[in-house]
């Protein structure tokens, strides 16, 4: 038998008692540590897709909202745009100024959590999972907010088409008239057409169920099928 050699065979030893050879006591592990691997697999098992660990659930999370949408980058734009165009994107971000400051202050909120995730995880603390679980809720209420955008700027897309079509602030500036060196009113989340916003949502819908899953696993252990 692998493991087992002529001298553990001739070596005794006493356990709880009871003398035995060294090749006998080493027999004795093995249902043992078959018993662990099982519980190891099971754990693995019954948490697929939905536990992760505490030193890279914040990356996790971090790459999962990224990839539903930009929202940072709507998050910026209008200091971007007033930078880049001047005064005049106050004026055709006058009449979303209630709803765009809104989703802002969502975001805000998304990031603080987000940067405070990355601290527990470089400390190893479980309390990670309770942010994960407070990140699911703010970014529901993120998603109201900016479906709120959404819904205004759409009422009003035929008015801001008129008064700006044509200007930088409203089509942005080209690179080589194709790549867009400047993103302008046009290219946000919130004039895309319904097809492509519809699909955000959703996505971002997933996002919050999601990450609610990932904080319930690591918050709740005994939920575990560890047998």
């Amino acid at each position: 038998m692998a493991g087992i050699s002529d001298f553990d065979k001739t070596q005794y030893i006493t356990v709880n008692g009871v003398k035995m050879t060294m090749a006998d006591y080493k027999k004795s592990l093995k249902p043992k540590k078959a018993a662990k691997k099982r519980v190891r697999r099971t754990f693995e098992e019954s948490t697929v897709g939905n536990h992760k660990d505490v030193s890279i659930l914040a990356e996790e999370v971090e790459k999962l909202i990224k990839s539903a949408a930009p929202f940072k980058s709507l998050s910026v734009f209008y200091g971007h745009a007033y930078r880049s165009y001047g005064i005049v994107s106050e004026q055709i971000m006058k009449p979303y100024s209630r709803e765009y400051a809104a989703y802002q202050s969502k975001y805000r909120e998304i990031e603080r959590i987000i940067n405070v995730m990355h601290e527990c995880g470089k400390k190893k603390e479980n309390e990670i999972y309770d942010f994960a679980i407070q990140l699911s809720w703010k970014l529901d209420d993120m998603k109201i907010a900016l479906n709120n955008l959404i819904n205004k700027v759409s009422k009003n897309r035929e008015i801001t088409i008129r008064l700006f079509k044509g200007q930088p602030v409203y089509e942005g500036r080209m690179l080589g008239g194709k790549t867009p060196r400047e993103l302008g009113f046009k290219h946000q989340l919130f004039s895309q057409s319904p097809v492509k916003i519809a699909k955000t949502m959703s996505k971002l819908e997933e996002c919050v169920n999601t990450i609610k899953k990932w904080g319930e696993a690591g918050r709740n252990p005994f939920d575990y099928k560890l047998y």
